[in-house]
């Protein structure tokens, strides 16, 4: 497993332990990457409600 391997597997994790702890699934994934995208979690949760409106 290289580097790039293990940080994705890392994020999945995270995501996945955010969606057990009430984090819808857009959310939970888009906070896994809060750090290479420069927005806080709150922010992201916050984006995220409008693309899981219908």
């Amino acid at each position: 497993m290289n580097n790039k391997e293990k940080h994705m597997s890392t994020r999945v994790k995270e995501a996945e332990e955010r969606k057990k702890n009430g984090y819808n699934c857009t959310q939970a994934v888009a906070c896994a990457y809060c750090d290479l995208t420069g927005i806080d979690e709150e922010k992201a949760g916050i984006i995220t409600i409008f693309l899981t409106i219908k």
